[in-house]
């Protein structure tokens, strides 16, 4: 199976480890590359399919959930209401099976960080926060990263993947927020100054399984699967680390400026936002709050 991926070689790897053939295809080309069967699938968000009307080109919509993110998974009621009834149904589907998982019907058996960390590929030099103030930042169209990005005086906006490039280089926008592989695989240093390190967004791998199928194995069985997403992690971990000492000494070489952001200013801009920039949430609240506090 053909399915569409950014050019980032771990997101590659991913996909062949899945038995797929990964195809490099910007966004902004999906909707045509489904249509002619360049991609058979795309792995993405509700809120993305929405967005690009793919159910047009598109037979089948599978919630397979491989990669979660370190935030909270929504979909919002302007991008519900532009699903078709039939993928209205779907999530709505997924909030029952959501329902089921805190009712235990499924279990997490480990977790693995999903490469490396967010940085800022920029034409503006960010030191401190008060940097950020008009920077106009490419965001994924997430409220709360948005709103974060509101707070820090910035003003994010939408574009596809594959207008960024251009968009750089024009000075319609001034940076992107991604994992520093990912930037340098779409080449995106060709048309920036600075690497930034805010370190403002982390993902993760969630491995998970039904309690069916756990609670027929014996302890030691169960510990084989613990471990094995352990050395998955760490392996994982370990080659990102080597790939972006390499990436980061050829950026350098090409004349790529680091800050060492200063982030304090950051994370208070979000700690006094916090109820805004989640909606008002209360259980988000909590357990952002919970982990500020290290509870977790």
């Amino acid at each position: 199976m053909k399915i569409r991926t950014m050019r980032s070689k771990t997101a590659m790897d991913m996909i062949q480890a899945l038995g797929g053939a990964p195809t490099p295809i910007p966004w902004g080309e999906l909707y045509t590359a489904l249509q002619r069967k360049v991609v058979t699938s795309m792995p993405n968000s509700l809120n993305a399919a929405a967005d690009i009307k793919v159910w047009e080109v598109c037979d089948h919509f599978s919630m397979i959930g491989y990669v979660i993110g370190t935030g909270f998974l929504v979909v919002n009621k302007t991008s519900f209401d532009k699903l078709p009834a039939d993928l209205q149904e779907v999530v709505t589907e997924a909030g029952m099976a959501y329902s089921l998982y805190q009712k235990e019907a499924i279990t997490n058996i480990g977790n693995m960080r999903a490469g490396s960390v967010y940085n800022q590929f920029s034409n503006k030099a960010l030191h401190t926060v008060a940097d950020a103030k008009g920077l106009i930042n490419r965001v994924a169209q997430m409220a709360p990263l948005v709103r974060c990005w509101q707070a820090y005086g910035a003003k994010p906006t939408s574009m596809d993947w594959g207008e960024i490039y251009t968009s750089l280089q024009t000075g319609v926008i001034d940076s992107i927020d991604n994992p520093i592989l990912d930037m340098y695989d779409e080449k995106f240093y060709e048309a920036i100054k600075y690497v930034n390190m805010t370190k403002n967004l982390y993902n993760m791998i969630s491995y998970n399984t039904s309690m069916a199928f756990w609670s027929q194995l014996t302890d030691k069985e169960k510990e084989v699967f613990k471990k094995a997403t352990q050395v998955a992690s760490e392996k994982g971990a370990a080659e990102v680390k080597r790939r972006l000492g390499g990436v980061t000494a050829d950026l350098k070489k090409r004349g790529i400026e680091f800050i060492e952001t200063d982030t304090s200013g950051f994370k208070k801009a979000v700690q006094d936002n916090i109820e805004e920039i989640l909606g008002g949430n209360k259980d988000a609240i909590e357990v952002y709050w919970k982990i500020i506090k290290k509870q977790y």
